[in-house]
């Protein structure tokens, strides 16, 4: 049995990465049990414009670290 992280965060701040995280995402929800995917991305970025335009619900987006930390441990903050 091997054990992994119930969820990570990803502070990215270049458009490039999006097919990147949005393949992150991808592997992460098929690992069982899956594993949260979270991306701080501060507002007016290119990449959150882009993350928004497809649909933010494929990706969690928070604006802080402290936010996106909470948002994976609701025990952080």
């Amino acid at each position: 049995m091997s054990a992994h992280l119930s969820g990570t965060t990803l502070p990215r701040d270049d458009a490039a990465s999006l097919p990147l995280l949005l393949a992150a995402r991808r592997a992460a929800s098929v690992l069982r049990p899956p594993v949260r995917l979270v991306l701080c991305q501060p507002a007016g970025t290119v990449l959150r414009t882009r993350l928004q335009r497809i649909g933010a619900g494929r990706l969690p987006l928070y604006a802080t670290m402290d936010e996106a930390r909470a948002a994976v441990d609701p025990t952080v903050g």
